[in-house]
């Protein structure tokens, strides 16, 4: 799963996704309210350590940034969330891919559908945390891909 890959199935990795979500969501709306920082809030991983952007906009975000330094579970779960969700927006790009090819698509916008999404799964290095719950910011970037390659 680390270059967005895995035998599991779609729906699989998509509830994986979810679960991780759900966790993290209920623990990061804490944390904010706890050091009094307004969401939305966008993490970054730099080096695996995981900070709130900006960071040096306030004493509350600082805060923030210190306690996700320590502690290194909810830092492994951030990680995993973005992990598999990079993986399910790569499994979707392949079901959207082979769409692609059943509606005769030629092989150079198949190709460069999936190096784009592989692009931007391989560059992503933030989460959205918000009032409606926590995204990569890739969520979404294969259907997105998808529709602008059939546009054309």
């Amino acid at each position: 799963m680390e270059r967005g890959e895995s035998s599991l199935s779609l729906s699989t990795l998509t509830n994986m996704r979810d679960y991780y979500a759900q966790k993290i969501n209920k623990e990061m709306q804490t944390l904010a309210a706890r050091f009094n920082v307004s969401l939305p809030v966008e993490l970054n991983v730099t080096d695996s350590e995981w900070s709130a952007e900006p960071s040096d906009a306030n004493d509350e975000r600082s805060r923030l940034d210190s306690y996700l330094s320590k502690d290194q579970r909810l830092s492994n779960m951030l990680s995993q969330f973005m992990r598999v969700s990079d993986t399910v927006e790569v499994s979707k790009s392949r079901e959207f891919a082979n769409q692609l090819k059943a509606e005769s698509t030629d092989d150079e916008t198949i190709v460069n559908y999936l190096q784009g999404v592989k692009n931007a799964v391989s560059n992503n290095s933030s989460l959205r945390i918000a009032n409606e719950g926590i995204q990569s910011t890739t969520y979404d970037v294969a259907s997105t891909a998808f529709k602008e390659a059939t546009s054309d």
